[in-house]
């Protein structure tokens, strides 16, 4: 008999570069020495297995033996992480072996691979922008990575796109980053991202990018580019030229300058303007620049040609002399007799004259339209510059005189037309009283204060003898009448003065009360002897709160001459024959709140002599709420139009908070420069000169007064429902305001854009939002929206119901599903059925299958869900036997072979009755993992339990078996008589009770049969190879080939089976 010992024990270990424990548990990759005791005449078979029970070998892709495979030691190379079990059989030279069995966890590899630096630089090439990434790898202590691994394929990406691979050598550890991997462009910067994804040595074996240092940034610097600024075609021998081309002020420049005679001069400028170069050659220049960016980066040489000439003829402007009348413009083409101009001349104008005249200038025909001061007589003058195009420029000035003649009206007396002005309270308003006085023009003349305001009203902080200006400072509070009286004089011949005294009203309103009588501005009216003249009264009034005004009333006694008038403010006056001079009377202006207020009306009745073809521009008063663009006519109530008449603005006579446009027939256009200050005022002075050159030009003020409408924020609902699913529109756009309104949405969460108007929102959180509404002024106005946001529909249902027949009819219950007004509809598939119920929330269904339900709220938004219908079936959890080996753990299924298959739950499984020798707990689903007591060898059982869906349970017992050896069965023996494998001998019988072995041929026939296999009492013995079934029965030796065998272990598992060979 040959003895068989089975030892499991630790390996004697001689590891020279790890600890012991390294080997037990070593990286994925590592490769270790593994030994034994050496036995002079033994020999040694080593294996790496995945299981013991049963013996399972493991992936040959998972390990690799180095060395040694058939001696005492071994190296063995671990591929894969995992647990593994290093097996050794010794044999002797009389057949005993020694089985040794070590346990290995492998675990995965600490193997990283880094990028060497983060970042680089490089400048833009037209040939190409190839760069490099070095790499650098470590092994799982964080040294260097050996030799051994290369060559290491990498996988990478450049800007989030996927490239191929790249094989990397241990002499040259960089990836090669091609320009085709990547657009760039010459003229900008480009920033290039690579990103190392994973690495395989060359044994397959995975390295891991260190997250810290896996990207690499490379900057990409666009060279400078250059452009030459100005036309350098031609210029002239003699000169100085600087030179200029377009670039940064951060570039650093280089000049070059090659003469026609061939000599290349470096300029000493590192700007982009050069110093200025004498050019004192006939011919042609080559200029050349290029720039170098702050990083490094040169740009090409940018080359321009031009040619040096010799000069022209010399440019030369010539003195003009011209004559007007006062009041009357006058247009003069002041190139006419000047020498060398053309197209490339410039010409310089000031916008004033010495004695304050406006001039401007018609660059089409080169003609100067000249408008003389105000009622001014006598010499004006100014000077004006050409200049050609040469670098530096030639010059040439020369003075226009104008003498401009006393009009018709030099010898009238002055006539003070009274004035009007506006502002609100608490502002300061400026004004001339000689902007619209007639007749007051002569070789001299003077103003002067006759009364001043009441000082309840304010005071006049400033009044200019020469001009008229003055400035008044209203009380501080005070709104209404502010009046002052004023005196013009002039001087004749005969040195005696000839006066008029004139009034001035000034309206100050308060915008911050409401419901105050109108403002009537007083009117002013000019007409001849024995004509009839007419008018409105309302022409400059208006009502600060927007409410219609109409005439109540006029008080006329004593009053020359006949009036008729209507509440719409329509008038007509006929004086009383051959009468001349000035009258008044009163007015009552009342708005329909029953608010009034009394203005005057003057009328100046001159003689026909004087005043005929005599144009009179009057006073206009405008009030607004319109901040973007306030419109009108200046021509309702000015005098002596009938023979036509051209409005311009006057040059320098403001407005000063805007700016205005006014057409030839008197229609203005004003554009407020707005700002914070609102409400305020302005005012533009226009005159209106005859068009047959006979009434000279007639000058008045326009005075704005305007109250913009604050901006009102307007969302169209107070409250906005709405489901998780949808998406709605907020919508402020009915807010109002002047000019350009901004909108602030707060909070912004869940808007698509919280500065529109109209944002989208998407459904989050139930919440106040608030839109402010703001102007161009800084004003603004805040309206609110609750948005109430609800959840989205839930279906409450269960997974799965069973019945006992197919055709049962049941009830499905989605009863407890939450959501807003909901709907149901349910449908199957197949021949489940829906009897009755199919839009409610518990139909009566009947057959087997799903049964899918969709709820809806009243806002449209939907959940689906299902239900399985299934046949019940009873639970039987079948017995299960496992086996293993002492002092080793064991993983088993015990739904397996449980039934029915697929209706179990298996987080079910529970232990119902633990073992008495061990542990056994569940694991995951299904699996239940058995450790028996330590040392402990032979019988112990466990019960557990399980149920299906329907919480229908049952139980069963697992019978384990501790052995102290492995059941091993040979695939081979001998049964020749020379006492070496001459029997079928399998390892590990003697812990089954009763063991069945049966063995056929190739051709099925049963050779050998044994109800109770093995050795030892009540046992049937080992097969020696004599066949006992069949032809050969009782002592036929079967012949050498392959048999095969059934093996019945007795303890309700599955059979074994396999082949054997004997060789005889």
């Amino acid at each position: 008999m040959i003895r068989n010992s089975i030892l499991i024990i630790a390996l004697l270990l001689a590891v020279t570069t790890v600890a012991a424990q390294d080997a037990i548990s070593p990286f994925e990759g590592a490769s270790h020495h593994y030994q034994v005791e050496q036995h002079d005449g033994n020999t040694y078979q080593w294996q790496v297995y995945q299981e013991l029970v049963p013996l399972v070998v493991a992936d040959v892709q998972d390990y690799d033996f180095l060395s040694g495979e058939s001696t005492s030691s071994v190296d063995v190379q671990w591929l894969k992480a995992g647990i593994y079990y290093l097996m050794v059989v010794e044999s002797d030279p009389g057949g005993c072996n020694n089985l040794k069995v070590l346990r290995i966890e492998v675990i995965p590899n600490n193997l990283k691979f880094a990028v060497g630096n983060v970042e680089s630089e490089s400048c833009y090439e037209a040939s190409g922008n190839d760069f490099i990434v070095a790499l650098h790898f470590q092994d799982n202590e964080g040294k260097p990575l050996g030799q051994e691994h290369f060559p290491i394929d990498v996988t990478f990406s450049v800007d989030g796109e996927q490239q191929p691979s790249q094989k990397i050598s241990y002499f040259k550890q960089e990836l090669e980053i091609g320009s085709s991997l990547y657009a760039t462009q010459s003229n900008q910067n480009t920033l290039v991202l690579v990103s190392l994804d994973e690495a395989t040595d060359s044994k397959n074996i995975k390295i891991r990018p260190d997250q810290e240092k896996r990207t690499h940034e490379h900057q990409i610097f666009a060279r400078p580019e250059l452009s030459f600024d100005g036309d350098l075609d031609e210029l002239v021998l003699g000169s100085r030229r600087s030179f200029v081309v377009s670039g940064e002020d951060t570039w650093a420049y280089s000049w070059l300058l090659k003469t026609p005679n061939g000599k290349t001069i470096a300029l000493n400028a590192q700007e982009a303007k050069t110093e200025e170069v004498l050019l004192d050659e006939l011919g042609e220049y080559q200029l050349q620049v290029r720039a170098k960016t702050p990083n490094g980066c040169d740009g090409d040489w940018a080359t321009q040609t031009f040619l040096v000439k010799e000069s022209e003829p010399q440019l030369l402007a010539v003195a003009d002399q011209a004559t007007t009348s006062a009041n009357q413009q006058l247009v003069i083409s002041i190139l006419e007799n000047d020498f060398g101009v053309d197209e490339r001349t410039s010409v310089s104008i000031p916008e004033g004259t010495e004695a304050g005249g406006f001039i401007s200038f018609n660059s089409e025909d080169s003609t100067v339209t000249y408008y003389p001061p105000q009622n001014y007589t006598g010499e004006d003058r100014f000077t004006y510059e050409l200049c050609d195009d040469q670098e530096p420029a030639n010059c040439s000035q020369a003075e226009v005189v104008i003498t401009v003649e006393p009009g018709i009206a030099e010898a009238a007396s002055p006539i003070a037309v009274h004035d009007i002005n506006v502002g609100w309270i608490d502002q300061q308003i400026e004004g001339n009283v000689l902007t619209n006085d007639l007749f007051y023009q002569g070789a001299s003349f003077s103003v002067e204060i006759v009364t001043i305001p009441d000082e309840k009203a304010g005071k006049l902080t400033a009044f200019d003898r020469q001009t008229g200006a003055y400035v008044f400072e209203p009380t501080p509070g005070y709104f209404g009448e502010a009046i002052f009286e004023y005196r013009v004089c002039k001087m004749i011949e005969s040195g005696d003065a000839l006066c008029d005294n004139g009034m001035v009203t000034i309206q100050i309103a308060d915008y911050n009360q409401t419901n105050l009588p109108p403002i009537g501005n007083g009117d002013v009216v000019i007409t001849k002897a024995n004509q009839t003249v007419s008018g409105n009264f309302l022409m400059n009034d208006f009502d600060v709160d927007g409410d219609p005004i109409s005439v109540k009333g006029v008080s006329q006694s004593n009053l020359p001459g006949s009036l008729d008038w209507n509440k719409n403010g329509s008038f007509s006056y006929t004086p009383e024959t051959d009468f001349v001079g000035e009258l008044s009377f009163n007015y009552q202006v009342c708005d329909d709140q029953g608010n009034c207020s009394w203005s005057t009306v003057i009328i100046y009745v001159l003689p026909a002599d004087l005043i005929d073809g005599l144009l009179v521009a009057i006073d206009d008063a405008v009030f607004s709420v319109d901040q973007e663009v306030i419109e009108g006519d200046l021509r309702t109530n000015d005098q002596g139009l009938q023979s036509g008449g051209t409005f311009s603005r006057v040059p320098g006579g403001g407005p000063q908070h805007g700016t205005v446009t006014v057409t030839s027939d008197g229609h203005f256009a004003y554009y407020p420069a707005l700002s914070g200050d609102m409400p305020y005022f302005d005012r533009f002075v226009y005159q209106v000169c005859s068009t047959q050159n006979e009434g000279g030009c007639s000058y008045a003020t326009a005075y704005i007064l305007v109250n913009p409408v604050a901006p009102l924020a307007v969302i169209d609902a107070e409250k906005v429902e709405l489901g998780a699913c949808q998406t709605i529109v907020l919508d402020g756009s009915s807010s109002e305001g002047q000019g350009q309104l901004t909108y602030a949405w707060s909070p912004s969460s869940f808007l698509s854009d919280a500065t529109s108007p109209k944002p989208s929102f998407t459904p989050g959180e139930s919440a106040w939002y608030y839109l402010k509404v703001s102007d161009l002024a800084g004003r603004s106005h805040t309206d609110s929206v609750y948005v109430e946001v609800f959840d989205a529909p839930q279906t409450m249902l269960d997974d799965q119901l069973y019945v006992s027949q197919p055709t049962d009819v049941i009830m499905l219950d989605a009863s407890e599903s939450s959501g807003e007004q909901l709907t149901f509809n349910w449908w199957t598939e197949g021949d489940a059925l829906i009897v009755s119920g199919a839009q409610t929330a518990t139909p009566e269904v009947s057959g087997l299958g799903t049964y899918y339900l969709e709820v809806t709220d009243r806002f449209g938004c939907s959940a689906v869900d299902s239900v399985v219908v299934g046949l019940l079936l009873q639970v039987d959890a079948v017995n299960d036997t496992l086996g293993l080996l002492i002092n080793t753990f064991a993983d088993i299924n015990v739904l397996r072979n449980d039934i029915p298959q697929g209706q179990l739950k298996p987080q079910s499984v529970s232990i119902v009755a633990p073992p008495e020798h061990g542990v056994a707990i569940v694991s995951s689903d299904s699996m239940i993992t058995y450790t028996p007591d330590q040392f402990y060898a032979g019988r112990d059982n466990f019960v557990y339990a399980v149920c299906d869906f329907m919480n229908h349970c049952d139980e069963a017992t697992v019978l384990v078996m501790i052995n102290s050896e492995p059941l091993f069965i040979p695939n081979a023996f001998s049964p020749n008589g020379d006492g070496i494998n001459d029997y079928f001998e399998i390892i590990g019988l003697n812990q089954y009770e009763r063991v069945r072995l049966r063995v056929v041929n190739r051709w099925g026939s049963l050779v050998y049969e044994s109800l109770n296999y093995g050795e030892g009492e009540g046992r049937d013995g080992l097969w020696d190879g004599i066949a006992n079934k069949g032809v050969r029965t009782g002592g036929g030796q079967v012949p050498t080939g392959t048999y095969y065998y059934v093996l019945d272990l007795g303890d309700g598992s599955e059979k074994l089976t396999g082949y054997i060979y004997i060789d005889r």
